[in-house]
């Protein structure tokens, strides 16, 4: 007879798998919401927010689009009002009408793109994971601040050197062994029962030195 519980090496495989996976997601969110504040602000070179329209229980990337661009908003304007940038189908606008991408795509084609790349950043979660959700006249509409210029200029900055580190830590036996994800950073860093590993690259060759209690290990 079978049984609907894994065995134990299989349970650990499953378990660093999700974690991979979780993991995963917050780069690529990461990074999506980095490349729509770039379009985003090459239209609207002030751009500090969007608001969407969230429709949670539509999963696919076709119309009607899980979600939806309504707003973009800009700096606080005097009385402490937000400044709108621009709207869904609104008069008035700060995206002149001619506006066109490089690759001659129009604004209405623009936003639709922004949609996808948005729905793409949400995974498999619900938008409330990422963005602060609340219902309006029966809708679900999320505030999401776009990372700051500096923020996406890193995440566009090409640094060939930078590691990205995985340690597989089998002292937790409970949950089988966990998994340790590091964004590309110069000198990634990790403490393991108490193990700090340092990994660097200096003239394309990688070195590492690991410490214990103030000592270093060779």
């Amino acid at each position: 007879m079978t049984s609907l519980k894994p065995d134990g090496a299989l349970e650990t495989r499953l378990c660093r798998a999700r974690q991979s996976v979780e993991a995963a997601q917050d780069q690529l969110h990461e990074a999506l919401l980095g490349d729509v504040a770039r379009i985003v602000r090459d239209a609207l070179p002030t751009a500090t927010d969007l608001v969407l329209e969230v429709n949670d229980r539509h999963h696919h990337n076709q119309p009607p689009l899980r979600v939806g661009l309504r707003e973009v908003w800009g700096p606080t304007i005097a009385g402490g009002q937000v400044g709108t940038l621009w709207g869904h189908g609104r008069a008035q606008s700060a995206v002149q009408p001619a506006y066109r991408a490089d690759e001659g795509t129009a604004w209405p084609a623009v936003v639709a793109h922004i949609e996808y790349l948005l729905a793409q950043a949400i995974g498999a979660e619900t938008a409330g994971m990422w963005w602060e959700p609340e219902e309006q006249d029966g809708r679900t509409v999320c505030w999401c601040p776009l990372p700051t210029s500096d923020q996406v200029n890193l995440l566009q900055a090409e640094q060939p050197r930078l590691l990205a580190a995985c340690l597989h830590d089998d002292t937790n036996t409970r949950y089988g062994g966990e998994v340790w994800f590091s964004r590309p950073v110069a000198r990634p860093t990790m403490a393991v029962t108490g193990v700090a590993i340092t990994a660097v690259i200096v003239d394309d060759v990688i070195t590492s030195r690991s410490t214990r209690r103030g000592r270093t290990l060779k």
